[in-house]
């Protein structure tokens, strides 16, 4: 956009209250303040993984480097603890925690639907407000988990 705005003659003004408050010109400072969030959030990832999957961080920071890996890999990898089905996970929840009741989302409403839709009846709730109403009704002694099946 840089250069058909100069051609255009077109120039764009930023004003703010700090010289840090808009980083869209990205000088060395910039980017040395977005480098140290990606670290910080990178630090923390891997000590989230070393602890959950009893790995040292030097084992987990091998295996994350931005690469993404199949099931079998992240099996392979220590990454995950099995391969399964959507309906086999809930059976091993449901035996787990003792009875577990599984939402499952129904189809996206269209935007043309919602858009016409007059009564506020009609619109089905999201999920989350299926959720939220779910939970409420359990109480909040209940353990809840979320899991959407891959397609």
């Amino acid at each position: 956009m840089t250069g058909l705005y100069e051609k255009l003659g077109i120039k764009t003004v930023n004003i703010t209250s700090g010289k840090n408050k808009d980083m869209s010109s990205m000088n060395d400072e910039q980017v040395a303040i977005y480098q140290s969030i990606v670290d910080e959030s990178y630090e923390r990832f891997v000590e989230i993984v070393a602890d959950g999957r009893g790995m040292t961080a030097e084992e987990v920071k091998q295996l994350a480097d931005g690469r993404i890996y199949s099931a079998k890999q992240a099996l392979e990898n220590g990454l995950i603890d099995e391969i399964c089905l959507y309906e086999d996970m809930q059976n091993m929840m449901s035996e787990e925690l003792g009875g577990v009741q599984f939402y499952t989302p129904d189809r996206e409403v269209s935007l043309f639907a919602s858009f016409f839709a007059k009564i506020e009846g009609l619109i089905p709730k999201s999920e989350a407000e299926i959720l939220t109403d779910l939970e409420a009704e359990l109480g909040n002694e209940v353990p809840m988990y979320y899991a959407e099946q891959l397609r």
